[in-house]
């Protein structure tokens, strides 16, 4: 897509967090989807024109030069929740309170988000490092 090619992906699955009928051609997961939809690529010069011409303004708004600094915001807001201050985030949406088990549940989700700290930086993560040290040691014998 960043390379400025003509983009077939399936029409399901994580691509389409980015790939869609504007920038790619997006079709069923079958031999004969993605040969109707190359073709259609190589033979159709203006539609090709249009999607890969959206496909680079796509690939412009995920280089990692742009995408760095949110996942660096998020992960300060993670910080900030764990050490119970308030969120500096407005809300992308507001709805109506949580009742019930939507409470339960929603109250649990500070504490997951704890738990996968502490998995993540923990006995866990520590693990896998000495596993990945002795594997290399063994590759160097």
């Amino acid at each position: 897509m960043a390379s400025g090619i003509p983009v077939v992906v399936p029409n399901r699955g994580g691509v389409l967090e980015f790939a869609n009928s504007g920038n790619a051609w997006t079709c069923e997961p079958t031999v004969p989807a993605f040969a109707a939809a190359t073709e259609e690529a190589i033979r159709d010069e203006v539609l090709r024109e249009r999607r890969v011409t959206e496909a680079l303004l796509t690939a412009e708004r995920y280089r990692w030069e742009n995408v760095a600094g949110e996942f660096l915001d998020l992960y300060e807001e993670f910080c900030r929740l764990w050490r119970g201050e308030p969120s500096r985030r407005a809300p992308d949406f507001t709805s109506s309170s949580a009742v019930g088990i939507q409470r339960r549940v929603l109250g649990l989700v500070p504490e997951v988000v704890k738990w996968g700290y502490r998995v993540g930086t923990g006995s866990f993560r520590g693990r896998m490092i000495k596993a990945a040290a002795d594997r290399a040691q063994l590759e160097q014998r």
